[in-house]
C-alpha cells in the first residue's frame, strides 16, 4: 500500500522480492502518474537523509511490462492455460 503522511490509504501495489536489494514494484495503471510522482517525492527524501548514508535508492521505469491479476477460487481450471495459449498468439 500507498500510505499518506497520516498512515491514510493512498493506493494498492503490488511488490516482489528478486534480490537483497532489488524489487518490481507493479502500481495501479489508472493512478501512474500520481504513484510515480509519489516515489520520486519519496526517493528524493531519502536520498537526501542522513538514512542514505550505506548508497541510494535508485527508482527504474519499466515502460511496457505489467501485472494480470488472476484471482478468487472461482476461475475454471482451464483458464490458466486458455490464457496462457492467448498470449502466446499475441
Amino acid at each position: 500500500m500507498f500510505l499518506n503522511e497520516r498512515g491514510g490509504i493512498i493506493d494498492d501495489t503490488v511488490i516482489t522480492k528478486h534480490a537483497p536489494d532489488a524489487f518490481y514494484v507493479v502500481t495501479n495503471a489508472g493512478r501512474r502518474t500520481e504513484d510515480l510522482a509519489w516515489f520520486k517525492a519519496r526517493l528524493a527524501e531519502w536520498n537526501t537523509s542522513e538514512r542514505a548514508k550505506d548508497g541510494h535508492v535508485e527508482h527504474e521505469v519499466l515502460d511496457g511490462w505489467g501485472l494480470l491479476a488472476l484471482q478468487g477460487t472461482s476461475q475454471p481450471p482451464h483458464f490458466g492455460s486458455d490464457l496462457v495459449l492467448a498470449l502466446k498468439r499475441k
